[in-house]
């Protein structure tokens, strides 16, 4: 059981560093298109030029943007087909969380993969979004035909 699991969480980090190389590539390919390496070729001006060290103060930013972007969207993709999560469900109530829990918000896979959910209201700080894998669909959905008594 273990040696699966670990197989499956090497699986998913191939998975999830080639969808990010994907998305690091759309940040080189925007720089490239900006003209970065003219930029990096005149470095000699960085200290002395005000309006060059401005563009590139802001060429920086820029990038920084992007690429924390470019993280940010992994955080609500499904852990298996890596698409985005949908269907946002609201579960829990402050008025009743003795008997519902605290608020969250559950994102489900479309193809059945599992839910991510997240708290509300994150009051401590940024918790990390707990990842429920679902079992296989099929088989639980097949699993009542199973059980039924043969007919005649």
């Amino acid at each position: 059981m273990g040696h699966l699991r670990s197989s499956r969480r090497r699986e998913f980090a191939f998975v999830l560093v080639g969808s990010q190389s994907g998305d690091f590539h759309f940040v080189h390919e925007t720089q490239q298109a900006a003209g970065a390496n003219r930029v990096l070729q005149l470095a000699d001006r960085f200290g002395f030029d005000l309006a060059y060290t401005s563009a590139v103060g802001v060429w920086f930013l820029v990038s920084a943007g992007l690429l924390y972007l470019c993280i940010l969207d992994q955080r609500r993709r499904c852990r298996v087909c890596l698409r985005r999560l949908r269907m946002p469900v609201e579960t829990g109530s402050w008025s009743r969380m003795l008997l519902l829990g605290r608020p969250r918000i559950e994102y489900i896979c479309p193809y059945g993969h599992g839910t991510l959910t997240e708290e509300e209201l994150q009051i401590s700080g940024l918790d990390n979004p707990e990842w429920t894998e679902s079992g296989d669909m099929w088989d639980e959905l097949c699993a009542a035909s199973k059980d039924a008594e043969p007919r005649p």
